[in-house]
């Protein structure tokens, strides 16, 4: 038994798929705008399947994938008129296509670079020719209560500063570029504002050292970048004293050495 159903807009014709999306005489404002898919005659009556794969081999790719957009629309407005009792424009459909699709072609064009995009971690850079570059950090281990230099993170991290230009100074180095992944300390260095606290007693200490040296330059690096001065603070928790390496360095640190050494050399 085969049960006909009239269409509930035109209420003229039975509503196959066909009808519903493209044929119903209340699209023909709409079917006129997108002359581009106007169908053959001969294709009234064939599934709407076929319909469809005579539009594809028809149309370029995108006419196609607007008249998808635009079959979704029509059956979004024949739901609205069954449930809701409120008929949509069909006039209005075409632009509401061609404003959906532009939006996402658009959004996916965004997406797209995002993902091809690719972020380089952050990696230890060489100094400017005629200049020495000096990475500090500090380490703390607070459940035996030791620490690289002072006993918190800001006043451990300026001390590894204040003591890393005193040995640039030893050296005889007059150009220095200092890098420091403590971000609060370098800021207040290069903003030449202590803060009234104990670090800022370090601070003023480090901008007395400053007249030392003819070009002195303070800059925050990341953690990653700063590995090799990690390492090795990390390793001075097992020593008591100074300890320095000159021309060679600790095994536990040679790899990080190595992976900073430039691919061009």
């Amino acid at each position: 038994m085969q049960l006909e159903v009239d269409c509930p807009i035109c209420v003229k014709k039975p509503e196959t798929s066909l009808h519903a999306l493209w044929r119903c005489s209340s699209l023909k404002e709409l079917r006129c705008v997108c002359n581009f898919a106007a169908g053959d005659a001969s294709l009234d009556n064939v599934p709407f399947i076929e319909f469809v794969i005579s539009c594809s081999s028809q149309l370029v790719l995108k006419e196609f994938e607007l008249l998808c957009i635009i079959w979704w629309r029509v059956w979004h407005r024949r739901n609205k008129a069954v449930h809701n009792n409120n008929i949509l424009p069909a006039a209005e459909i075409y632009d509401w296509g061609c404003n959906f699709i532009t939006d996402y072609r658009g959004a996916n064009e965004r997406q797209y670079v995002q993902k091809v995009e690719v972020l380089r971690p952050p990696r230890w850079l060489a100094p400017p020719f005629g200049s020495v570059k000096i990475n500090t950090d500090a380490a703390l281990n607070f459940q035996l209560k030791v620490a690289g230099f002072g006993n918190k993170p800001p006043i451990a991290e300026a001390l590894a500063i204040l003591e890393g230009l005193r040995f640039a100074f030893s050296r005889n180095f007059s150009k220095v570029c200092l890098e420091s992944d403590a971000l609060c300390v370098v800021q207040a260095i290069n903003n030449k504002s202590p803060p009234s606290s104990e670090v800022g007693v370090v601070l003023n200490d480090i901008f007395l050292v400053l007249d030392r040296f003819s070009e002195v330059s303070f800059a925050f690096v990341p953690r990653l970048g700063n590995k090799v001065a990690h390492g090795l603070a990390k390793l001075e928790l097992n020593h008591e004293g100074e300890s320095v390496w000159l021309n060679d360095c600790p095994l536990c640190v040679e790899n990080l050495v190595l992976g900073d050494v430039p691919i061009s050399l």
